[in-house]
């Protein structure tokens, strides 16, 4: 049984982003991705599309002999898209021909 998890692109995003991680797929398996250590309520697929910041891993469950296994933890980085702002120094008003 295998809990390996994978990033499918770059692990640091901007908000807005996302990374996809997806683990080793299996027949008879369930699946509970983590965050933190804590479970992401309805996450529940061998595939989870991470939005926030943090360490996810996966815990596989065979449905066969009721084993679990926590695989490997991905460090997924969501940075806050900066806030442009545009300040006039002078007047904002002027005539053809000023400078």
């Amino acid at each position: 049984m295998s809990a390996a998890i994978t990033a499918l692109g770059k692990t640091k995003v901007c908000a807005g982003q996302s990374v996809s991680l997806s683990a080793t797929s299996t027949l008879g398996m369930s699946y509970q991705w983590l965050k933190n250590g804590g479970i992401i309520s309805g996450a529940t697929l061998p595939t989870y599309s991470a939005t926030q910041s943090g360490l996810y891993s996966v815990r596989v469950t065979s449905g066969l002999t009721g084993c679990t296994k926590t695989g490997n933890s991905i460090n997924v980085i969501v940075n806050p898209v900066p806030v442009a702002t545009v300040t006039a120094t002078g007047p904002t008003t002027f005539c053809a021909g000023d400078v």
